[in-house]
């Protein structure tokens, strides 16, 4: 099964926790991962392209866990960045 964890799912696990200790177990985590990087089964980025932009799943795995992040971008946010910040008068 796949969780998801949304914006408050991970405020209440601050709140909870604290963070100065959520951003040291993150960490230590990604310590841990970097340090099995060959073990896991990397791929491309995923992308499916619409009219609307693109969305893009970036997925990893292991022998026993699977997981991917998920990017979208609407052709107006990249048009925005191509013009660049708009500067005020």
């Amino acid at each position: 099964m796949t969780r998801y964890i949304d914006v408050n799912d991970l405020s209440e696990l601050v709140l909870h926790k604290g963070l100065t200790t959520c951003l040291a177990e993150m960490a230590e985590c990604i310590r841990e991962d970097y340090l099995r990087w060959h073990e896991f089964d990397k791929c491309a980025r995923l992308a499916y392209h619409s009219k609307e932009g693109v969305i893009e799943l970036m997925p990893v795995s292991d022998a026993s866990l699977y997981a991917f992040k998920a990017a979208g971008t609407t052709r107006r946010e990249t048009a925005m960045r191509l013009r660049g910040p708009r500067q005020s008068q």
